[in-house]
């Protein structure tokens, strides 16, 4: 099996701050927390927000609003294009405290009603929209599945969290339009010194890369070809193994 190191960037469901493990060279570390908010958003326009940032949210509303109408659940990759309106985007030197990319802090006592804060690293200031898009989706994914939770809905286990915030952004590259698209390929494929956000996506695509043929075959043909998130359902479980055979993970989700 080819090694596959996956760079755990954006990876905040933010876990306590007390809990912040040792880092390795491939690894950014979160840690626990609980609240008792409960604030689903009603905002018709964005909060205010840097412009960088604001891009990225626009950029992102653009390609969520009017997905997945029917609510097939076999589509239902992300987050409501409405809740893009309450993310408040806070800039901090992160990776100098944390070792985090950026963060979601669930007991943060300044959530309130269509008011969702999420932290990026000061670096962030300066990457392009695609980049910020990426983080801030998968940091608005965890918001979410903060309010879900607060909704009664049923909690997802720690990794799972993480696999579905990273299967969000996986997804967002493949909404994309094809200038959008060049531009990530051509940084993939070229570029020597990659921003962490496109060396985790660099790591999800060789992993599911993997296993192609074979999962293609299964969900065409085989056990899985009656079932509408077969492919998903695959590519899931190798998000999951990647964040499984990382130290970090084993100790905060347990496993």
């Amino acid at each position: 099996m080819v090694l596959v190191v996956l760079l755990m960037v954006g990876a905040a469901y933010y876990f306590g701050r007390s809990s912040v493990s040792p880092q390795s060279n491939n690894t950014v570390n979160t840690a626990k927390a609980e609240t008792k908010s409960d604030a689903p958003c009603t905002r018709t326009t964005r909060l205010d927000n840097a412009p960088q940032y604001d891009r990225a949210l626009s950029l992102l509303h653009q390609k969520l609003d009017g997905w997945n109408p029917n609510n097939d659940p076999s589509e239902n990759y992300f987050p409501p294009a409405n809740l893009i309106n309450c993310i408040k985007v806070i800039e901090g030197g992160v990776k100098g405290t944390t070792g985090a990319e950026g963060f979601f802090e669930v007991n943060s006592k300044d959530i309130k009603q269509d008011y969702y804060p999420v932290t990026v690293d000061e670096s962030y200031s300066y990457a392009d929209d695609l980049l910020n898009a990426l983080i801030l989706l998968h940091e608005i994914t965890h918001v979410q599945q903060f309010i879900d939770s607060k909704n009664g809905k049923d909690e997802l286990s720690c990794i799972d969290k993480e696999v579905e915030a990273f299967y969000a952004s996986w997804k967002l590259i493949g909404i994309m339009h094809s200038e959008e698209w060049k531009s990530i390929t051509l940084r993939l494929e070229n570029d020597e010194d990659l921003h962490p956000q496109l060396q985790t996506v660099s790591a999800i695509k060789d992993k599911t890369l993997e296993n192609f043929e074979t999962d293609r075959q299964m969900c065409l043909y085989g056990s899985g070809k009656n079932d509408a998130s077969c492919i998903d359902n695959n590519r899931k479980s190798e998000i999951r193994e990647m964040l499984s055979q990382d130290d970090f993970y084993k100790e905060q989700c347990s496993i």
